[in-house]
């Protein structure tokens, strides 16, 4: 005789909520224990497609041959090759878009060489509203403005490209107009750069910006217009600049320009006046809606040691915790490589990888696990607790240990919440 469970069933939703949450991992194996879970499981498996070969291309063409439902699922479409084998990428850009009808984030790594054909297939992708495109090869301006152009409902672009070829953009070349409300740019070199932010300018994208994250050289005529023509909706600003960081904020325009704006994250590079440079910008004033402030300082240890260092130091601290912002300013400090990383004390450390012991008294690297970093020593001789009081003993101090996609970013005073900088976020970002 059949009996029946005792046990209720949960809800649909409540399932379906569940589900939602769960990893990839956890979501196949849902869809592999109950028939009924299936579908939303589905929705969290196909969510991301990422193709890195024309193998993973023809197994997914295959698939969606036999179950044509599942490209419905589908909301963010990567796509990269290594690049001595990159002719797959046209076909599948061909193939792809009426199969994956709901796609809304496309990210085009290593492109081949691009023609008309291309432009075509990609714009086929309608629904598409935020766009990445990594450029490893020297593509022109033209390239990437036709890309551009195919997409008319886009609002987020990100280009990383640090190498741009010429400047053959033709006098009656246009570029679609986009209500951009997120741009983001690593790129140099800087005179191609300040011609794409011409014609990206004319083209009025600009007026609805809200975010705005770039990397490169300097601070030009051109950038300026771009801060200008966004002002009013502006609400997120992240720069770094490869040049002098002092140089940079003297040119850059008061915070007040800017009434929408909540935060603001600057990269900052060693010089002995960019201290002495940051905080008049700021005593300038800060809009009304204005929450808080990151500071990402790369210096050399020495800036923190060198005699006379700690009124400068202490006086910046001061300034910061004095702002009266919704969420309190975070600091940043990234010791420079290059650097001898010897513990005074026991002669261990060096330069390997970057890591180590991060000189006199502020961290050393005991161990790494299974992904799990140690780190003792940290801060042992009380420098950050000296120089930066304030900022230390309010936990908004963290350090960046290590370089390139190596490194950590490390809270002097809870040394345990390491953050990896390849793969985490940084606080309060």
């Amino acid at each position: 005789m059949f009996m029946r469970s005792s046990i209720p069933k949960l809800p649909v939703e409540v399932c379906e909520r569940i589900i939602d949450n769960a990893s990839i991992g956890t979501a196949k194996r849902c869809s592999q224990v109950c028939h009924s879970w299936l579908p939303r499981s589905r929705v969290i498996i196909f969510e991301t497609v990422t193709l890195r070969s024309s193998s993973k291309a023809s197994k997914l063409l295959s698939l969606l041959s036999r179950s044509p439902s599942i490209g419905y699922y589908v909301c963010v479409l990567r796509i990269s090759g290594p690049s001595e084998i990159r002719r797959w990428i046209r076909d599948v850009i061909r193939t792809l878009p009426p199969l994956l009808p709901n796609v809304h984030t496309l990210s085009l790594s290593e492109l081949p060489h691009l023609d008309s054909a291309f432009y075509t297939s990609v714009s086929q992708f309608t629904k598409v509203k935020s766009l990445e495109l990594t450029l490893l090869r020297a593509h022109s301006i033209r390239e990437i403005i036709q890309i551009v152009n195919g997409f008319e409902n886009l609002r987020n672009l990100h280009i990383y490209s640090r190498y741009i070829s010429s400047l053959d953009m033709h006098p009656d070349d246009n570029i679609r107009s986009h209500k951009l409300e997120a741009f983001k740019l690593i790129g140099y070199p800087q005179r191609q750069l300040d011609r794409f932010f011409h014609w990206i300018i004319e083209s009025n994208s600009f007026q609805s910006l809200s975010t705005l994250d770039l990397n490169i050289y300097d601070y030009t005529d051109e950038l300026n217009r771009i801060l200008h023509a966004s002002s009013k909706t502006l609400r997120s600003l992240r720069f770094e600049f490869a040049m002098n960081g002092s140089m940079v904020l003297k040119k850059f325009p008061p915070l007040t320009t800017f009434p929408a704006l909540r935060f603001l994250s600057l990269k900052l590079h060693s010089a002995s006046d960019e201290v002495s440079v940051v905080r008049p910008k700021l005593a300038q004033g800060v809009p009304e809606s204005f929450e808080l402030l990151q500071l990402r300082y790369e210096c050399f240890i020495t800036d923190l040691l060198c005699e006379g260092s700690q009124g400068r130091w202490s006086a910046f601290d001061h300034f910061l915790s004095s702002l009266n912002l919704s969420k309190p300013p975070s600091l940043e400090i990234e010791c420079a490589s290059g650097i001898p990383v010897i513990d005074p004390d026991t002669s261990e450390g060096g330069e390997e990888d970057g890591l180590g012991c991060i000189a006199e008294g502020v961290g050393q690297k005991q161990q790494e696990e299974n992904g799990k970093i140690e780190l003792v020593g940290l801060d042992r001789d009380g420098l950050f607790r000296r120089h930066l009081p304030n900022m230390y003993e309010r936990g908004l101090l963290w350090c960046i240990i290590g370089w390139g996609t190596r490194s950590y970013l490390v809270s002097p005073t809870e040394p345990e919440k390491w953050r990896s900088r390849a793969t985490g976020s940084f606080p309060f970002f």
